[in-house]
């Protein structure tokens, strides 16, 4: 099965074109991973936020990885490599693709996700571009 198409489908599907749809299109998302497990799911998130051409899905996938709580989640990967690949995200479209909107909103988001991964307080000094188990898995692209 190829999940990757899928998922794509789910994100160009014209009544989620609204950020206020994130809630919606997880559920989506968690209606397939109730098929097909979670690992894989994740791993095509992962995939899809590797690839510059794909962009324009990357607040999806943010949004995805927050609403279905990935850090509950059996990932496929290292959580570390998980943070990295976020910022390195942000760092290339500080809106993660998406035009008209709120840069502060999009960075907390993900900073949502990094400190639930991490295991810090929401308001905690903790600076994952200083963090070495973070900085291993610098992202090159």
């Amino acid at each position: 099965m190829q999940l990757q198409p899928q998922i794509l489908k789910i994100f160009t599907d014209p009544k989620f074109q609204d950020e206020a749809t994130e809630d919606v299109i997880s559920e989506e998302i968690i209606a397939l991973a109730e098929t097909v497990s979670w690992n894989p799911i994740v791993r095509v998130l992962i995939t899809i936020l590797l690839d510059v051409s794909l962009m324009h899905y990357w607040y999806d996938v943010v949004a995805c990885l927050f609403c279905c709580d990935c850090h509950q989640r059996d990932l496929p990967c290292d959580s570390n490599y998980l943070i990295a690949l976020l910022y390195d995200c942000l760092r290339i479209s500080p809106v993660l693709g998406q035009s008209g909107l709120d840069q502060d909103n999009v960075h907390n988001m993900v900073w949502s996700i990094v400190h639930q991964l991490k295991g810090v307080g929401y308001l905690a000094d903790y600076e994952p571009q200083a963090d070495p188990e973070v900085i291993k898995h610098q992202i090159i692209r």
